[in-house]
């Protein structure tokens, strides 16, 4: 097992750990751990608020400060041996001082040696945890985001917020800490003694040093405009890309592979050209700021000649190695610089994505637990709500209730809001008007939006959407979104969604991976995997969202069948008619308004009812297929 020791050859340590497949536990600090439990936990009182590099230098300071006080002992120390060596050169001093300064020499650049290690150290677990931040970041930002808040974000940008976005500005702040806050250091403290030494030389020689800031300042700025560009096409190629994974099978089959092929490469093409700009630019920089290195000890040399000043061998020797010094850490401001011109683009929009409203900051104070204790929720109340997207207005003032004991379902035409409807009764939108109560056994009454109120509904309710969420992982795992399953749940579940003939097709049968998005999957099969895990939870009650859409009438019919075994209480969105008469309550909408209400039995022998219309309607469209 390879483990880093602090006293052994680095090339012994290379050796070792190219040799080993097993690398020993390393300790991480602190802040790291604080950060890695903020990501597993989803701690939203963590998150950046007001001002963004105000709110980033709060959560690091004591690392920071960690860090700017080594590099302060480390130059310092170094500033000190220096000086030493400066003594030691000078010829009328006795051998035995001259060994005390060399002690005093030795000493100090340990401490500056030492000092500096544990600072890269620091600065390395720094870019760890900044790097662990931001992703935390956005990902509890995903969680707690207003779903109608997203438009703004394609897919594709998402995930270049995820892997690009916070890698680029975790890369500049890492950057910053390594160059620009040891520059600025180096400047206070070795500056004055350059100049002191060297006078009017000294001064010349650290200003030369900077000239090469303002050339790459106004080139960063360009290299900023490429990199705003070059994430354009990021989002677009990543996009398009995630919507040709999702429809492989019907672009193939419709034979729409070149069209798509042609939108990619025109991207690609357009990406690789600004990619190219920018790499000159970056080349360019780096090719100044490394040659820039021995300018500032000539213009020294030359100022101190032109004015005549005089100066001992050891005393330019000083100022050379404080130059020196500096211009190690000097020279990789220009890339700094341009770290920063690639993450302003990106900052901007972290920025943007983490102050869209959270639904969070809609909750209310929670309510008092003693009224709560050992009550199970009875019924949803909606008050007279209403539902805006910007000015249209999906839900009109709508007063009902619903029973969490028994079987109720929503029929609709396509945009009549039935999806909003669920997501007003599942706490992921609250309306703009009315209100929203939740009615305990007992005749407690509280709003949904109370904290702790929303939790009870959640661990009440479990939800299977319109949309199945499908992730790369075996079917066992995307059942239950726990790789380490209880099979024999698994399987009773996959036996009530239908799904124990196509497990029999699959070689490695529950533990078969089904691909991105489920791309394996045929889109009745993805359905039922969205099923299987709505009743793997376990929940009291189920909030269905046309789950049936693509499944045949046969399978329909027993996939009700076992709706009714798991849970015989749910409320079911379907365009799927004819099984709904065995639901306890049907509600029509249209227009975000209920036009029914009631029995579905009662309303089928109604001929004017909108449940028999929309039957009729049905059967006529079967005729026709037939």
């Amino acid at each position: 097992m390879f483990d880093i020791k602090l006293l052994k050859s680095p090339k012994i340590l290379r050796t070792e750990f190219l040799k080993t497949n097993e690398i020993a536990y390393q300790s991480p600090g602190k802040e790291l751990k604080a950060i890695l439990e903020e990501l597993k936990e989803n701690q939203s009182e963590n998150t950046l608020t007001g001002h963004f590099w105000i709110s980033f230098f709060k959560k690091f300071y004591k690392l920071i400060s960690g860090i700017v006080l080594l590099r302060m002992l480390g130059t310092s120390s170094l500033l000190v041996a220096i000086l030493a060596s400066g003594q030691i050169l000078k010829e009328s001093d006795i051998v035995f001082t001259g060994f005390i300064f060399i002690g005093i020499y030795f000493c100090f650049q340990s401490i500056e040696a030492v000092a500096g290690a544990y600072a890269r150290r620091y600065q390395e677990e720094a870019g760890l945890c900044i790097s662990s931040f931001f992703m935390s970041q956005v990902n509890n930002k995903l969680f707690r985001v207003e779903q109608n808040n997203t438009g703004e974000f394609s897919t594709g940008n998402l995930k270049i917020l995820i892997s690009s976005d916070t890698q680029r500005v975790s890369e500049f702040l890492v950057t910053a800490l390594w160059n620009g806050m040891p520059t600025v250091l180096c400047v206070f403290i070795l500056g004055p003694f350059v100049i002191m030494k060297m006078g009017a030389a000294g001064l010349m020689a650290i200003i030369s040093s900077f000239l090469t800031i303002p050339m790459l300042t106004w080139l960063g700025r360009y290299t900023d405009r490429q990199e705003t560009k070059i994430k354009r096409h990021e989002d677009s190629l990543a996009t398009l890309i995630g919507e040709w994974v999702s429809n492989i099978r019907l672009i193939r089959y419709m034979g729409w592979q070149k069209t798509f092929r042609n939108k990619s490469a025109g991207i690609v093409q357009q990406y690789t050209i600004e990619s190219c700009i920018q790499h000159m630019l970056f080349i360019l920089c780096y090719g100044m700021s490394f040659v820039w290195w021995l300018i500032p000890i000539v213009v020294m040399i030359v100022t101190a000649k032109a004015l005549s000043i005089p100066a001992e061998i050891q005393t330019v020797f000083s100022a050379i190695w404080m130059l020196n010094h500096m211009q190690g850490f000097i020279k990789f401001i220009p890339n700094t610089i341009l770290k920063f011109n690639s993450a302003a683009a990106c900052i901007r929009r972290l920025k943007r994505f983490l102050d869209l409203p959270d639904f969070t900051e809609k909750f209310l104070d929670d309510y008092p637990v003693d009224a709560l204790k050992d009550l199970e929720p009875e019924k949803i109340i909606l008050d007279h709500i209403s539902v805006f997207y910007g000015n249209d207005c999906v839900l009109k003032n709508i007063s009902t209730q619903f029973s969490l004991y028994e079987a109720t379902s929503i029929i609709g035409k396509v945009g009549s809001g039935k999806t909003t409807l669920i997501k007003v009764l599942t706490g992921e939108i609250k309306p703009q008007k009315g209100n929203v109560m939740v009615q305990f056994k007992g005749g407690t009454t509280a709003d949904l939006w109370h904290r702790n109120i929303h939790k009870i509904i959640r661990a009440f309710t479990g939800y299977v959407g319109q949309e199945p969420y499908l992730s790369n992982a075996t079917l066992a795992g995307n059942i239950s979104l726990d790789e380490t399953a209880d099979e024999k749940r698994v399987m009773q579940d996959i036996y009530f969604a239908s799904l124990q003939a196509d497990i029999e097709t699959f070689e490695k049968g529950i533990h078969q991976e089904i691909g991105e998005n489920g791309i394996n999957l045929s889109g009745g099969q993805k359905q039922r995997v969205n099923l299987a895990r709505g009743f793997y939870s376990s929940r009291n009650f189920l909030i269905m969202d046309d789950p049936l859409s693509a499944i045949d009438s046969e399978t329909e019919s027993i996939l009700m069948d076992n709706i009714f075994k798991n849970t015989k209480h749910f409320i079911l969105v379907s365009h799927r008619l004819d099984e709904l008469r065995r639901t306890d309550r049907l509600i029509a909408l249209e227009d975000g308004e209920i036009v029914e209400d009631g029995d579905p039995n009662v309303l089928h022998s109604m001929d004017d009812s909108y449940y028999k219309r929309q039957l009729l309607r049905n059967g006529e469209r079967k005729n026709k297929d037939t």
